[in-house]
Formats: C-alpha cells, structure tokens, sequence
C-alpha cells in the first residue's frame, strides 16, 4: 500500500503521463521550424482599474497565442479541450496565487472560436476546491466565457507505478 501522494507528486505524475501520451502525436502539431514558445509583455501605462486590467491580461493572451500560430494552431472544430489553470489556492486574483481569471476566460472564448464543441476548466487545489474554484475568479470567468467547470472526483484517483526508469 502506498502513502497519499503530495500534490506536488500528483503535478509530477499527471505531467509525466500526459507527456506520454502526447510524445508520439507531438510532430502532428509542432513543425522544428515553427514558434515553440511565445512571451509577451505590457509596456503602455500601468492599469488603473480592474477592467483595465483585464482588458491588458486579455490582448497578452491573445498576443502569445496568436505568436504560436493560433489557437486553430492546437485545437480543431468539434475537439473536446481541457484547460487547467493553477486553481491551487483559496485566493483572491489580487494576491496572484492563481492563473488570472481574465487569461482563463480568453483561452476558452478561443478554443470556442477555433472550433472547440466543448471546454472544460478544473485543477485539483491543494485548498478546498469549491472555495479555491470561487474565490480565485476562475470558475465565475470560465462559466461566462462559455466553459463547462469540473471539479476532479478523487475516487477516480489511482495510484500507480509508471516504470518511470526512463523519466
């Protein structure tokens, strides 16, 4: 019998296994010669209300998905895509604990756009996930934006050895 995992070893694991799955699909969406990675920046005057705010956090998401190709770039009419923000924290978006809600938001109205028949939105928060899912704004953003939000059902949870030897 095995110990409960952190959640610092459920991240690792669930990286490992996603990267396993996507390794051999992986040429089918990165050409060598295409933008691998995108970093943006605000350089205009700093915000001085909430919606300025969003309104920045918006045209940055944007920006770095558009640098990358486009969300069309990853995601396909009728794809079912999951998005998972950092909801790890039962905290406000003004401690910046979490993903931004606005960047959430703008990443499904994407997907959307691209052709996405459904987005869900959910992490596994070291808090208690229905505060963590409120209070951080995201479930509030992902829901208008058209997303389905999902809390992860732990009973679903195995745990498992992943002959990790080559990780």
């Amino acid at each position: 019998m095995h110990a409960k995992s952190t959640r610092r070893e459920f991240l690792w694991h669930s990286a490992v296994a996603t990267g396993g799955l996507l390794l051999p699909a992986q040429s089918s969406w990165a050409a060598p010669s295409e933008t691998k990675m995108a970093i943006t920046k605000w350089a205009g005057p700093a915000p001085q209300s909430p919606a300025e705010f969003a309104k920045i956090a918006t045209q940055l998401t944007e920006q770095a998905v558009a640098a990358l190709g486009g969300m069309s770039r990853f995601v396909k009419r009728g794809d079912v895509v999951w998005i998972k923000p950092n909801i790890g924290w039962d905290r406000t978006p003004e401690l910046g604990a979490n993903t931004n809600p606005d960047v959430v938001a703008t990443l499904v109205r994407l997907c959307l756009d691209a052709g996405a028949k459904v987005v869900k939105v959910g992490d596994n928060p070291c808090d208690l996930a229905q505060k963590a899912y409120a209070s951080s704004g995201i479930a509030d953003a992902a829901r208008k934006a058209g997303a389905q939000v999902i809390f992860l059902d732990r009973d679903r949870f195995r745990e498992m050895d992943i002959k990790g030897e080559r990780v």
